[in-house]
C-alpha cells in the first residue's frame, strides 16, 4: 500500500479492538475506535479481508496494516477526512482525483456494507444518508471548512451519566438553560412562559430556543408549547442516537429560518449489527427525581438492505418544592435573603388602599386559630399581616413517563438508487402540580360571616386557596410522530441527488384541575344572587366564610368554588419536500471546485384550542384556528480550493474559500435572502485558521403573528413588596423577521510535535435585530424595578376613572384562566407584553477547546477542557433605548462556564472526573450569587471476553455534584432561592447505565 502526501495525520496512539473479517466491517470499526472519516466505494473493498488488530496503535498504522496487501491507497481530502482510492491510476480528464467517488462514510460507528463480490446487480449502496453530510455543509465527505462543529455520539452519553440526549447537551457550555427548561418553567424563571408541558429546549448562545434549530436526520421537527416554535429534544430516542453535530455558528444560508444560533442535528442508527439493550437507573441523595429508562434497539442486514427497530421507556419521579430548602418557602431570610411570601393568605388579610404608594396594604389581618364563626370587631390583628408561602405545594420538576419507538429502512433499488425511510413516535405523560390559586375579592354583609373591624359595609379581602383547595394539578400529554422518505441516486460524473419527504407532527394535551372560579367564590360568598344555572346553592349548601383559619369551609363549598378548570390542545405540523444534488463541477490547480444546490418546500401549520371554567358559569372555548403558511426555498453552496498543498505556495498548505446564500418566499410575510461567506487557511501540516460572515434569520411563528389579544394578571415584584399587574398578550400581524449578522473567526491546531494535543478557539459576535419578542415578560420579576422596561409599563390607578375603565375594558376582552380573581381596582400597572419586533441582542464571547491524549504502558490518559466565555450579551429593547448589559445577571447568561475532564483507562476498567464551573452573578438589584463548581466522578467497566454472559456489557457509575453542593442562592423575587437557568436543584445524583451488546 502506498501514501499519498499528506497520507494521514495525527499518529496518536489508539487503543483498537477490531476482529479479523471483511475489510468493510473492519474499516468501519476502525473509523469508530479512531473517530475518522472514511470514505469509500463499498464495491472497492468487497472481498477483502483485515486483520485482526487489538490494543494500542497509531491511528496511521492501524489504519496502514488494515489496508496491507489490498493495493488500496489513502488520501486525506478535508481535515480528518479521508477517501479510499483504487490503484489504477486516474483518467485524463481528471489529472490527480480519485477514479471512484467517495460513496460511503465509516465514523463513530456508522455502518456500510455490500454485498457478494463481483456482481453488481446487488451490490450493497451506502446505507446511509445524513451521515454523508456533516452538518454546516451540504456538499458530501467533507466537514464545514470555516464553522466550528462539534460531535458528540452515544458514548458520550453514557460517559456523562446521561439519560437523554437533551441532559447531554444541556451540559455543553455553549447551551444556556434559561428557555425551555423544566425547572425554569415550574418555579415561573422561564421567559418563555409557554413551555406548558415542561418540554426541553436547546439553546444555543443563549438566544432563545426558537432561534435553535434542532434537527433529526436533518429533518425539521415540529414546535411544542403553547406556541408550537422550539423543539422538544426529549423527544427523541436515546438508544438509537449515532451522533450528535452540534454547528455553533448561524446557518440560514443553508438550513433556513430558525438557525440563528446554530444547529443541532441528531443522527440515528440506520443499521445495527448486532442487538443492543440498555439501563439506566439515577436518584438524588437528598430525596426525589428518581430515574429509571430502559431500551431495546434491535437490526438486521439482508443483501440490498437494513432495518433497525428500537423502543425505550423512561419514567421521572419529580422533584416536590417542599423537597429541597431553597425552594420549600417563598421565606427565604433563613439563607440570607428577603421575605418574599404574599400577604394573599389563609387566613385572610382585610386589604386597604394607600394612595401614596397607589397599592394595597394590608389594614388588619384575621386571627389565626379560629374557625371564623364568632368573630368581633376587635379580633381583628391591626396593622398585622399574615403572610402565605406561595411556593407550598408545587413541584420543581415535573414527574412524567415517556415511551419512544423507532424504525428505520434502508433498501436498495437497483445499483444507484436507496430508498430511505424511518418513523418516529414518541409520547410523553407528565403529572404537575402548581400552587394553588390566589385572589383578592371583595365580601359585603350579605355574607353571614361578616365582620367588620371599622363598621364599614365591605371589605376587600387578600386570600389563599392552598390549605382548603390545595394545589392545582396539571395533567399534560405530549405526543410526537415524524416520518421520512427518500431517495438518494448516483447521477453521471460522480453526483448524487437526494429527494425526500417528511411530515412532522406534536400534539399537546394540558388539563389543570383544582382552579378557583372566580364566579363561583362570588356566589358562595352571597355577593351576587344564587345562580340557577349551577347546581350549588349557597343557604342550602353553605355560604363560603373567609374569615376563619381551617375547619371554616364544608366540602361543598370547597369543592364548588375550586371545579374551576382549564383544557388546553396545541396541534404543530410541518411538512416538507427537499431535494438537492452536489457533486464535483471542474478541477483546479488547487483542487476541485464542488457544488451543492436544491429546492425545498414547506408547510407549517399551527392550532390551539381552549376550553375553561374559570370565571363563567359555562365552559368558554377559544381558539380552534389553524393558522397555516407555505415557503418555497433555493439554495446553493460552493467550495472553491484557493491553493493547495502540492502548488508550493510558501506559508500556504491549503487555502480554500465556501459561499453558500438561500432565499425564502413566505406566503404571509415575503422574501428573505442569506449568505454565508468562509475562509480556511491552512499555513503549515496541523494548523487551521477559519473565518466566516453571515446573515442569519427566524421567522415569525404563527403564533406570533396571529395569536388573540388577551390580558392576565401576574404579581410582579416591585422594591420589598409585590404589586399586582395586569400583563397584555397577543399577536402582531405586522411582524417582520428576526435578523442576524454573525462574524467568526478561530484556529484548530494539532501540532505533530506533540502527537494527542489539540487546540481549538473560536471567537463569535452574533448581533440579532428585530429580535420577535415580550421583552418585559422575558424578565418579569424585575418589570417594574427596572429602568429598561419603562416603555412597555403604564402605572394605573384604580381612584382615576379613566384608569379604571381601561383596566375594566382590558379584563373584559380577556379570556385568562384567572382574569377573575382579582377586581379592577387591584391592578396598579399594565405590562405591554404583546408580540414586538424590539431593538436587538449582541453577542459576543470566546469558545476554547483543548484535549490530550497519552499513553504510560497499558495505560491511557485524556484531558479535555471546554470554556465558554461571553464578553457582551447586550439588549436594546426599543430602537430608540440605551444598550443594556445582561451579562452575569441572574436568570440571564454568565460570562465564564466551563468544564474539565480528566479520565484513564486501563483495559476493562476506567474512571473520569470533571470540574464543571458557572461564574458568579448577581441579582438585579446587586445581590451576589456565586459561583457554581460541582464535581462528577464516573467509573467504567467493560470486561474485554467475547464469550459468556458478560460479553459485550459495559457499565457506568456516575456520581454527579460529587460533594452535593447546593445551588448558589438567589434571592429571588418569585420567592425561589435559586437560578434554574444557572444551576441545578437536585444536589448529588447517582447513576447506574449498563449497555448490552448481545
Amino acid at each position: 500500500m502506498s501514501l499519498s502526501a499528506p497520507a494521514i495525520a495525527g499518529p496518536a496512539e489508539v487503543r483498537f479492538d477490531i476482529p479479523a473479517g471483511p475489510l468493510e466491517a473492519a474499516l468501519v470499526t476502525y473509523g469508530a475506535q479512531a473517530r475518522r472519516q472514511i470514505l469509500f466505494d463499498p464495491a472497492m473493498v468487497a472481498g477483502h479481508q483485515a486483520p485482526a488488530i487489538r490494543g494500542p496503535m497509531g491511528a496511521d498504522a492501524a489504519l496502514a496494516r488494515l489496508l496491507e496487501g489490498s493495493s488500496l491507497r489513502v488520501r486525506e481530502t478535508q481535515p480528518g477526512v479521508f477517501t479510499l482510492q483504487a490503484p489504477p491510476s486516474p483518467p485524463p480528464s481528471a489529472p490527480g482525483r480519485p477514479s471512484l467517488q467517495p460513496q460511503a462514510l465509516a465514523r463513530a460507528g456508522q455502518a456500510v456494507a455490500s454485498g457478494p463480490a463481483g456482481d453488481a446487480s446487488v451490490a450493497r449502496a451506502p446505507t446511509l444518508l445524513d451521515e454523508l453530510i456533516i452538518t454546516g455543509t451540504l456538499i458530501r465527505g467533507s466537514s464545514p471548512p470555516s464553522s466550528p462543529v462539534l460531535q458528540l455520539d452515544g458514548a458520550d452519553i453514557e460517559a456523562g451519566g446521561h439519560a437523554t440526549v437533551g441532559d447531554m447537551l444541556a451540559a455543553l457550555p455553549q447551551n444556556f438553560g434559561g428557555s425551555g427548561s423544566a425547572a425554569a418553567a415550574l418555579v415561573g424563571t422561564d421567559p418563555r412562559t409557554t413551555n406548558d408541558l415542561a418540554a426541553t429546549g436547546l439553546n444555543l448562545r443563549g438566544l432563545g430556543a426558537s432561534a435553535t434549530l434542532v434537527l433529526v436526520n436533518g429533518r425539521r421537527m415540529a414546535g411544542v408549547g403553547t406556541r408550537g416554535d422550539f423543539a422538544d429534544a426529549s423527544a427523541i430516542p436515546t438508544a438509537v442516537v449515532e451522533r450528535v453535530d452540534v454547528l455553533l455558528d448561524g446557518a440560514s444560508a443553508l438550513y433556513g429560518s430558525d438557525a440563528v444560533g446554530g444547529v443541532v442535528n441528531v443522527i440515528l442508527k440506520r443499521r445495527l449489527d448486532a442487538p443492543e439493550s440498555r439501563l439506566h437507573l439515577s436518584a438524588a441523595t437528598q430525596g426525589g427525581a428518581e430515574e429509571l429508562q430502559a431500551s431495546h434497539a434491535w437490526g438486521t442486514s439482508w443483501s440490498s438492505g437494513d432495518l433497525v427497530l428500537a423502543y425505550e421507556y423512561g419514567k421521572h419521579w419529580g422533584l416536590r418544592a417542599e423537597e429541597r430548602p431553597f425552594t420549600a418557602t417563598s421565606d427565604l431570610r433563613s439563607l440570607g435573603g428577603g421575605d418574599w411570601r404574599t400577604f394573599y393568605s389563609h387566613p385572610a388579610n382585610i386589604l386597604t388602599f394607600d394612595a401614596q404608594s397607589g397599592s394595597y396594604v394590608v389594614g388588619w389581618a384575621v386571627p389565626p386559630g379560629q374557625s371564623g364563626r364568632n368573630l368581633t370587631p376587635g379580633d381583628f390583628i391591626a396593622g398585622g399581616a399574615n403572610l402565605e408561602n406561595q411556593r407550598q405545594g408545587g413541584d420543581v420538576l415535573p414527574a412524567d413517563e415517556r415511551h419512544n419507538l423507532y424504525a428505520s429502512v434502508v433498501q436498495a433499488l437497483g445499483a444507484n438508487v436507496r430508498l430511505l425511510s424511518d418513523v418516529r413516535y414518541n409520547r410523553r405523560d407528565n403529572l404537575i402540580a402548581r400552587p394553588a390559586s390566589v385572589s383578592v375579592f371583595t365580601v359585603t354583609r350579605a355574607n353571614p360571616f361578616f365582620v367588620s373591624p371599622n363598621g364599614s359595609s365591605s371589605h376587600v379581602l387578600g386570600y389563599a386557596f392552598g390549605d382548603e383547595v390545595g394545589p392545582s394539578l396539571s395533567d399534560g400529554r405530549a405526543e410526537s410522530l415524524g416520518l421520512s422518505g427518500g431517495l438518494e441516486i448516483d447521477l453521471p460524473a460522480g453526483w448524487r441527488a437526494d429527494i425526500y419527504g417528511s411530515a412532522a407532527f406534536e400534539t399537546g394535551e394540558r388539563d389543570t384541575e383544582r382552579l378557583i372560579n372566580s364566579r363561583f367564590v362570588s356566589e358562595a360568598l352571597g355577593s351576587i344572587a344564587d345562580d340557577p344555572a349551577t347546581s350549588f346553592s349557597a343557604p342550602r349548601d353553605g355560604y363560603f366564610n373567609p374569615f376563619g383559619d381551617g375547619g371554616a369551609n364544608g366540602p361543598a363549598v370547597l369543592d364548588f368554588i375550586g371545579s374551576g378548570y382549564t383544557r388546553g390542545r396545541t396541534l404543530s405540523r410541518v411538512l416538507t419536500f427537499d431535494a438537492k444534488a452536489d457533486g464535483d463541477l471542474f478541477e483546479t490547480p488547487a483542487g476541485v471546485v464542488q457544488a451543492a444546490l436544491g429546492v425545498q418546500a414547506r408547510q407549517e401549520r399551527f392550532k390551539t384550542t381552549t376550553k375553561s371554567l374559570v370565571s363563567t358559569t359555562a365552559p368558554v372555548h377559544t381558539g380552534g384556528v389553524t393558522y397555516k403558511r407555505n415557503i418555497e426555498a433555493a439554495f446553493l453552496e460552493l467550495r472553491v480550493p484557493l491553493v493547495g498543498a502540492d502548488m508550493g505556495v510558501p506559508g500556504v498548505d491549503r487555502l480554500e474559500l465556501s459561499v453558500a446564500a438561500r432565499t425564502e418566499r413566505y406566503g404571509d410575510f415575503g422574501r428573505t435572502t442569506n449568505p454565508k461567506v468562509g475562509l480556511l487557511w491552512a499555513p503549515m501540516e496541523g494548523l487551521r485558521l477559519r473565518a466566516s460572515y453571515g446573515t442569519s434569520f427566524r421567522a415569525p411563528n404563527l403564533t406570533e403573528i396571529y395569536q388573540t389579544q388577551n390580558a392576565s394578571p401576574v404579581l410582579v415584584g416591585a422594591g420589598a413588596s409585590q404589586t399586582l399587574a395586569l400583563v397584555q398578550t397577543g399577536g402582531n400581524l405586522n411582524l417582520e423577521p428576526e435578523t442576524a449578522t454573525t462574524w467568526s473567526a478561530g484556529f484548530d491546531f494539532e501540532p505533530d510535535a506533540l502527537p494527542g494535543l489539540s487546540l481549538s478557539a473560536t471567537w463569535f459576535d452574533v448581533t440579532f435585530s428585530d429580535q420577535i419578542g415580550q421583552p418585559v415578560l422575558a424578565d418579569i420579576p424585575n418589570a417594574l424595578s427596572h429602568p429598561a422596561y419603562e416603555p412597555f409599563v403604564t402605572p394605573v390607578d384604580p381612584n382615576n376613572p379613566a384608569d379604571l375603565a381601561w383596566v375594566e375594558a382590558l379584563m373584559a376582552a380577556s379570556t385568562s384562566s384567572n382574569i377573575g380573581l382579582f377586581p379592577a381596582s387591584a391592578y396598579r400597572a399594565v405590562i405591554d407584553a404583546r408580540y414586538v419586533n424590539t431593538g436587538e441582542v449582541v453577542v459576543r464571547g470566546l469558545d476554547l477547546a483543548a484535549a490530550y491524549a497519552f499513553r504510560r504502558g497499558d495505560d491511557a490518559f485524556e484531558v479535555t477542557a471546554a470554556v465558554n466565555y461571553l464578553a457582551d450579551y447586550v439588549r436594546r429593547f426599543t430602537p430608540t433605548a440605551e444598550p443594556v448589559q445582561f451579562v452575569d445577571q441572574a436568570n440571564q447568561p454568565v460570562d465564564l462556564r466551563g468544564r474539565v475532564t480528566g479520565s484513564w483507562r486501563r483495559g476493562a476498567y476506567g474512571v473520569s472526573a470533571t470540574f464543571n464551573y458557572v461564574d458568579d452573578s448577581h441579582s438585579a438589584a446587586g445581590e451576589p450569587i456565586e459561583a457554581y463548581t460541582p464535581v462528577d466522578l464516573q467509573l467504567r467497566w467493560t470486561p474485554k471476553t467475547n464469550s459468556g454472559p458478560i460479553a459485550g456489557l459495559t457499565a457506568n457509575l456516575t456520581v454527579s455534584n460529587l460533594f452535593d453542593e447546593d445551588p448558589p442562592f438567589y434571592n429571588s423575587p418569585l420567592g425561589v432561592g435559586f437560578d434554574p437557568a444557572n444551576a441545578d436543584p437536585l444536589g448529588r445524583t447517582v447513576s447506574l447505565s449498563l449497555t448490552k451488546r448481545w
